[in-house]
């Protein structure tokens, strides 16, 4: 369904030196945070039989001095490993967020998709990370309507959010894509369907998202402050280590600076919160 692997072709792992040199130089510039990124993050060494591998990789960012935070983009949840798991959870740079693409929680789909993973080992490696880390970012991508999708099937997915708690999901409505298996499967969904599915799952994924950020009303969170004020309401605004957004007052020279706030609210889609100046913080 996802043309990408077509058009990117095989796995090519940027060398760790260069990888280095460049978040060195992101640092002398002034940025605190950098993100790994990559079209299949977790096969990172894939093609030298896994020599250096992904926690290489952060083991090694972990050394640069002046580097505040560093941030996963998305991995496989199958490629989430134990060694990967105790890593986040010993490190105070790697942030405790994890992207986790789901597409559907139903196995058929999921077998349909051509997925490396059944249901229950989605949720068994969400379980295995809540119980390293605390209070722990899984955010994730949902596809809707995928061909051959049933409403039982839509409505295992659905069940599976839920219990996995995401404090994050992007919906996605299906939409054949030229040259992929999909496209040619039979069974395609009716456009209705897809956009009624598409809202019971933003509406749910709504609902844990505002479970997720109420969790840390009244906590101290770390802030990394961006260098624009908030649109809307002028405010400073910034992201957690756990990837929520926090709006607060404060003056510009607190722009691109870590600073503690107390979450005092929750919004759809962010917290609102007030400077703190409390050692006893929590890492988030």
């Amino acid at each position: 369904y996802c043309i990408i692997p077509y058009v990117r072709g095989k796995v090519i792992s940027k060398k760790i030196d260069d990888i280095l040199f460049e978040a060195e130089q992101l640092v002398s510039n002034g940025y605190k945070e950098i993100v790994l990124t990559g079209i299949h993050l977790g096969a990172y060494g894939k093609e030298t039989g896994y020599q250096l591998n992904i926690i290489d990789v952060l083991r090694e960012l972990q050394t640069l001095p002046g580097l505040t935070r560093i941030r996963l983009s998305s991995i496989e949840v199958n490629e989430v490993t134990d060694g990967l798991i105790d890593l986040i959870a010993g490190s105070d740079k790697v942030c405790s967020h994890f992207h986790l693409p789901l597409q559907s929680g139903d196995d058929y789909i999921l077998k349909r998709m051509n997925r490396k993973y059944d249901a229950a080992q989605y949720l068994k490696t969400v379980e295995k990370i809540k119980e390293r880390l605390e209070l722990p970012s899984i955010s994730t991508d949902v596809l809707v309507g995928f061909p051959g999708e049933k409403r039982a099937h839509f409505e295992n997915t659905m069940r599976l959010c839920e219990q996995a708690g995401f404090s994050r999901a992007h919906i996605f409505p299906y939409s054949p894509r030229e040259d992929t298996p999909a496209a040619k499967m039979p069974d395609h969904c009716k456009p209705s369907e897809i956009k009624e599915r598409k809202k019971e799952l933003e509406f749910l994924a709504a609902e844990t998202s505002q479970r997720y950020k109420n969790l840390f009303v009244g906590r101290d969170i770390s802030i990394l402050v961006e260098k624009t004020r908030d649109k809307k309401t002028g405010k400073l605004c910034g992201y957690s280590d756990r990837y929520i957004k926090v709006l607060f007052d404060g003056p510009d020279d607190l722009m691109n600076e870590i600073v503690d706030v107390r979450v005092e609210s929750v919004l759809h889609q962010f917290v609102m919160g007030k400077r703190s100046f409390n050692a006893d913080r929590f890492n988030a």
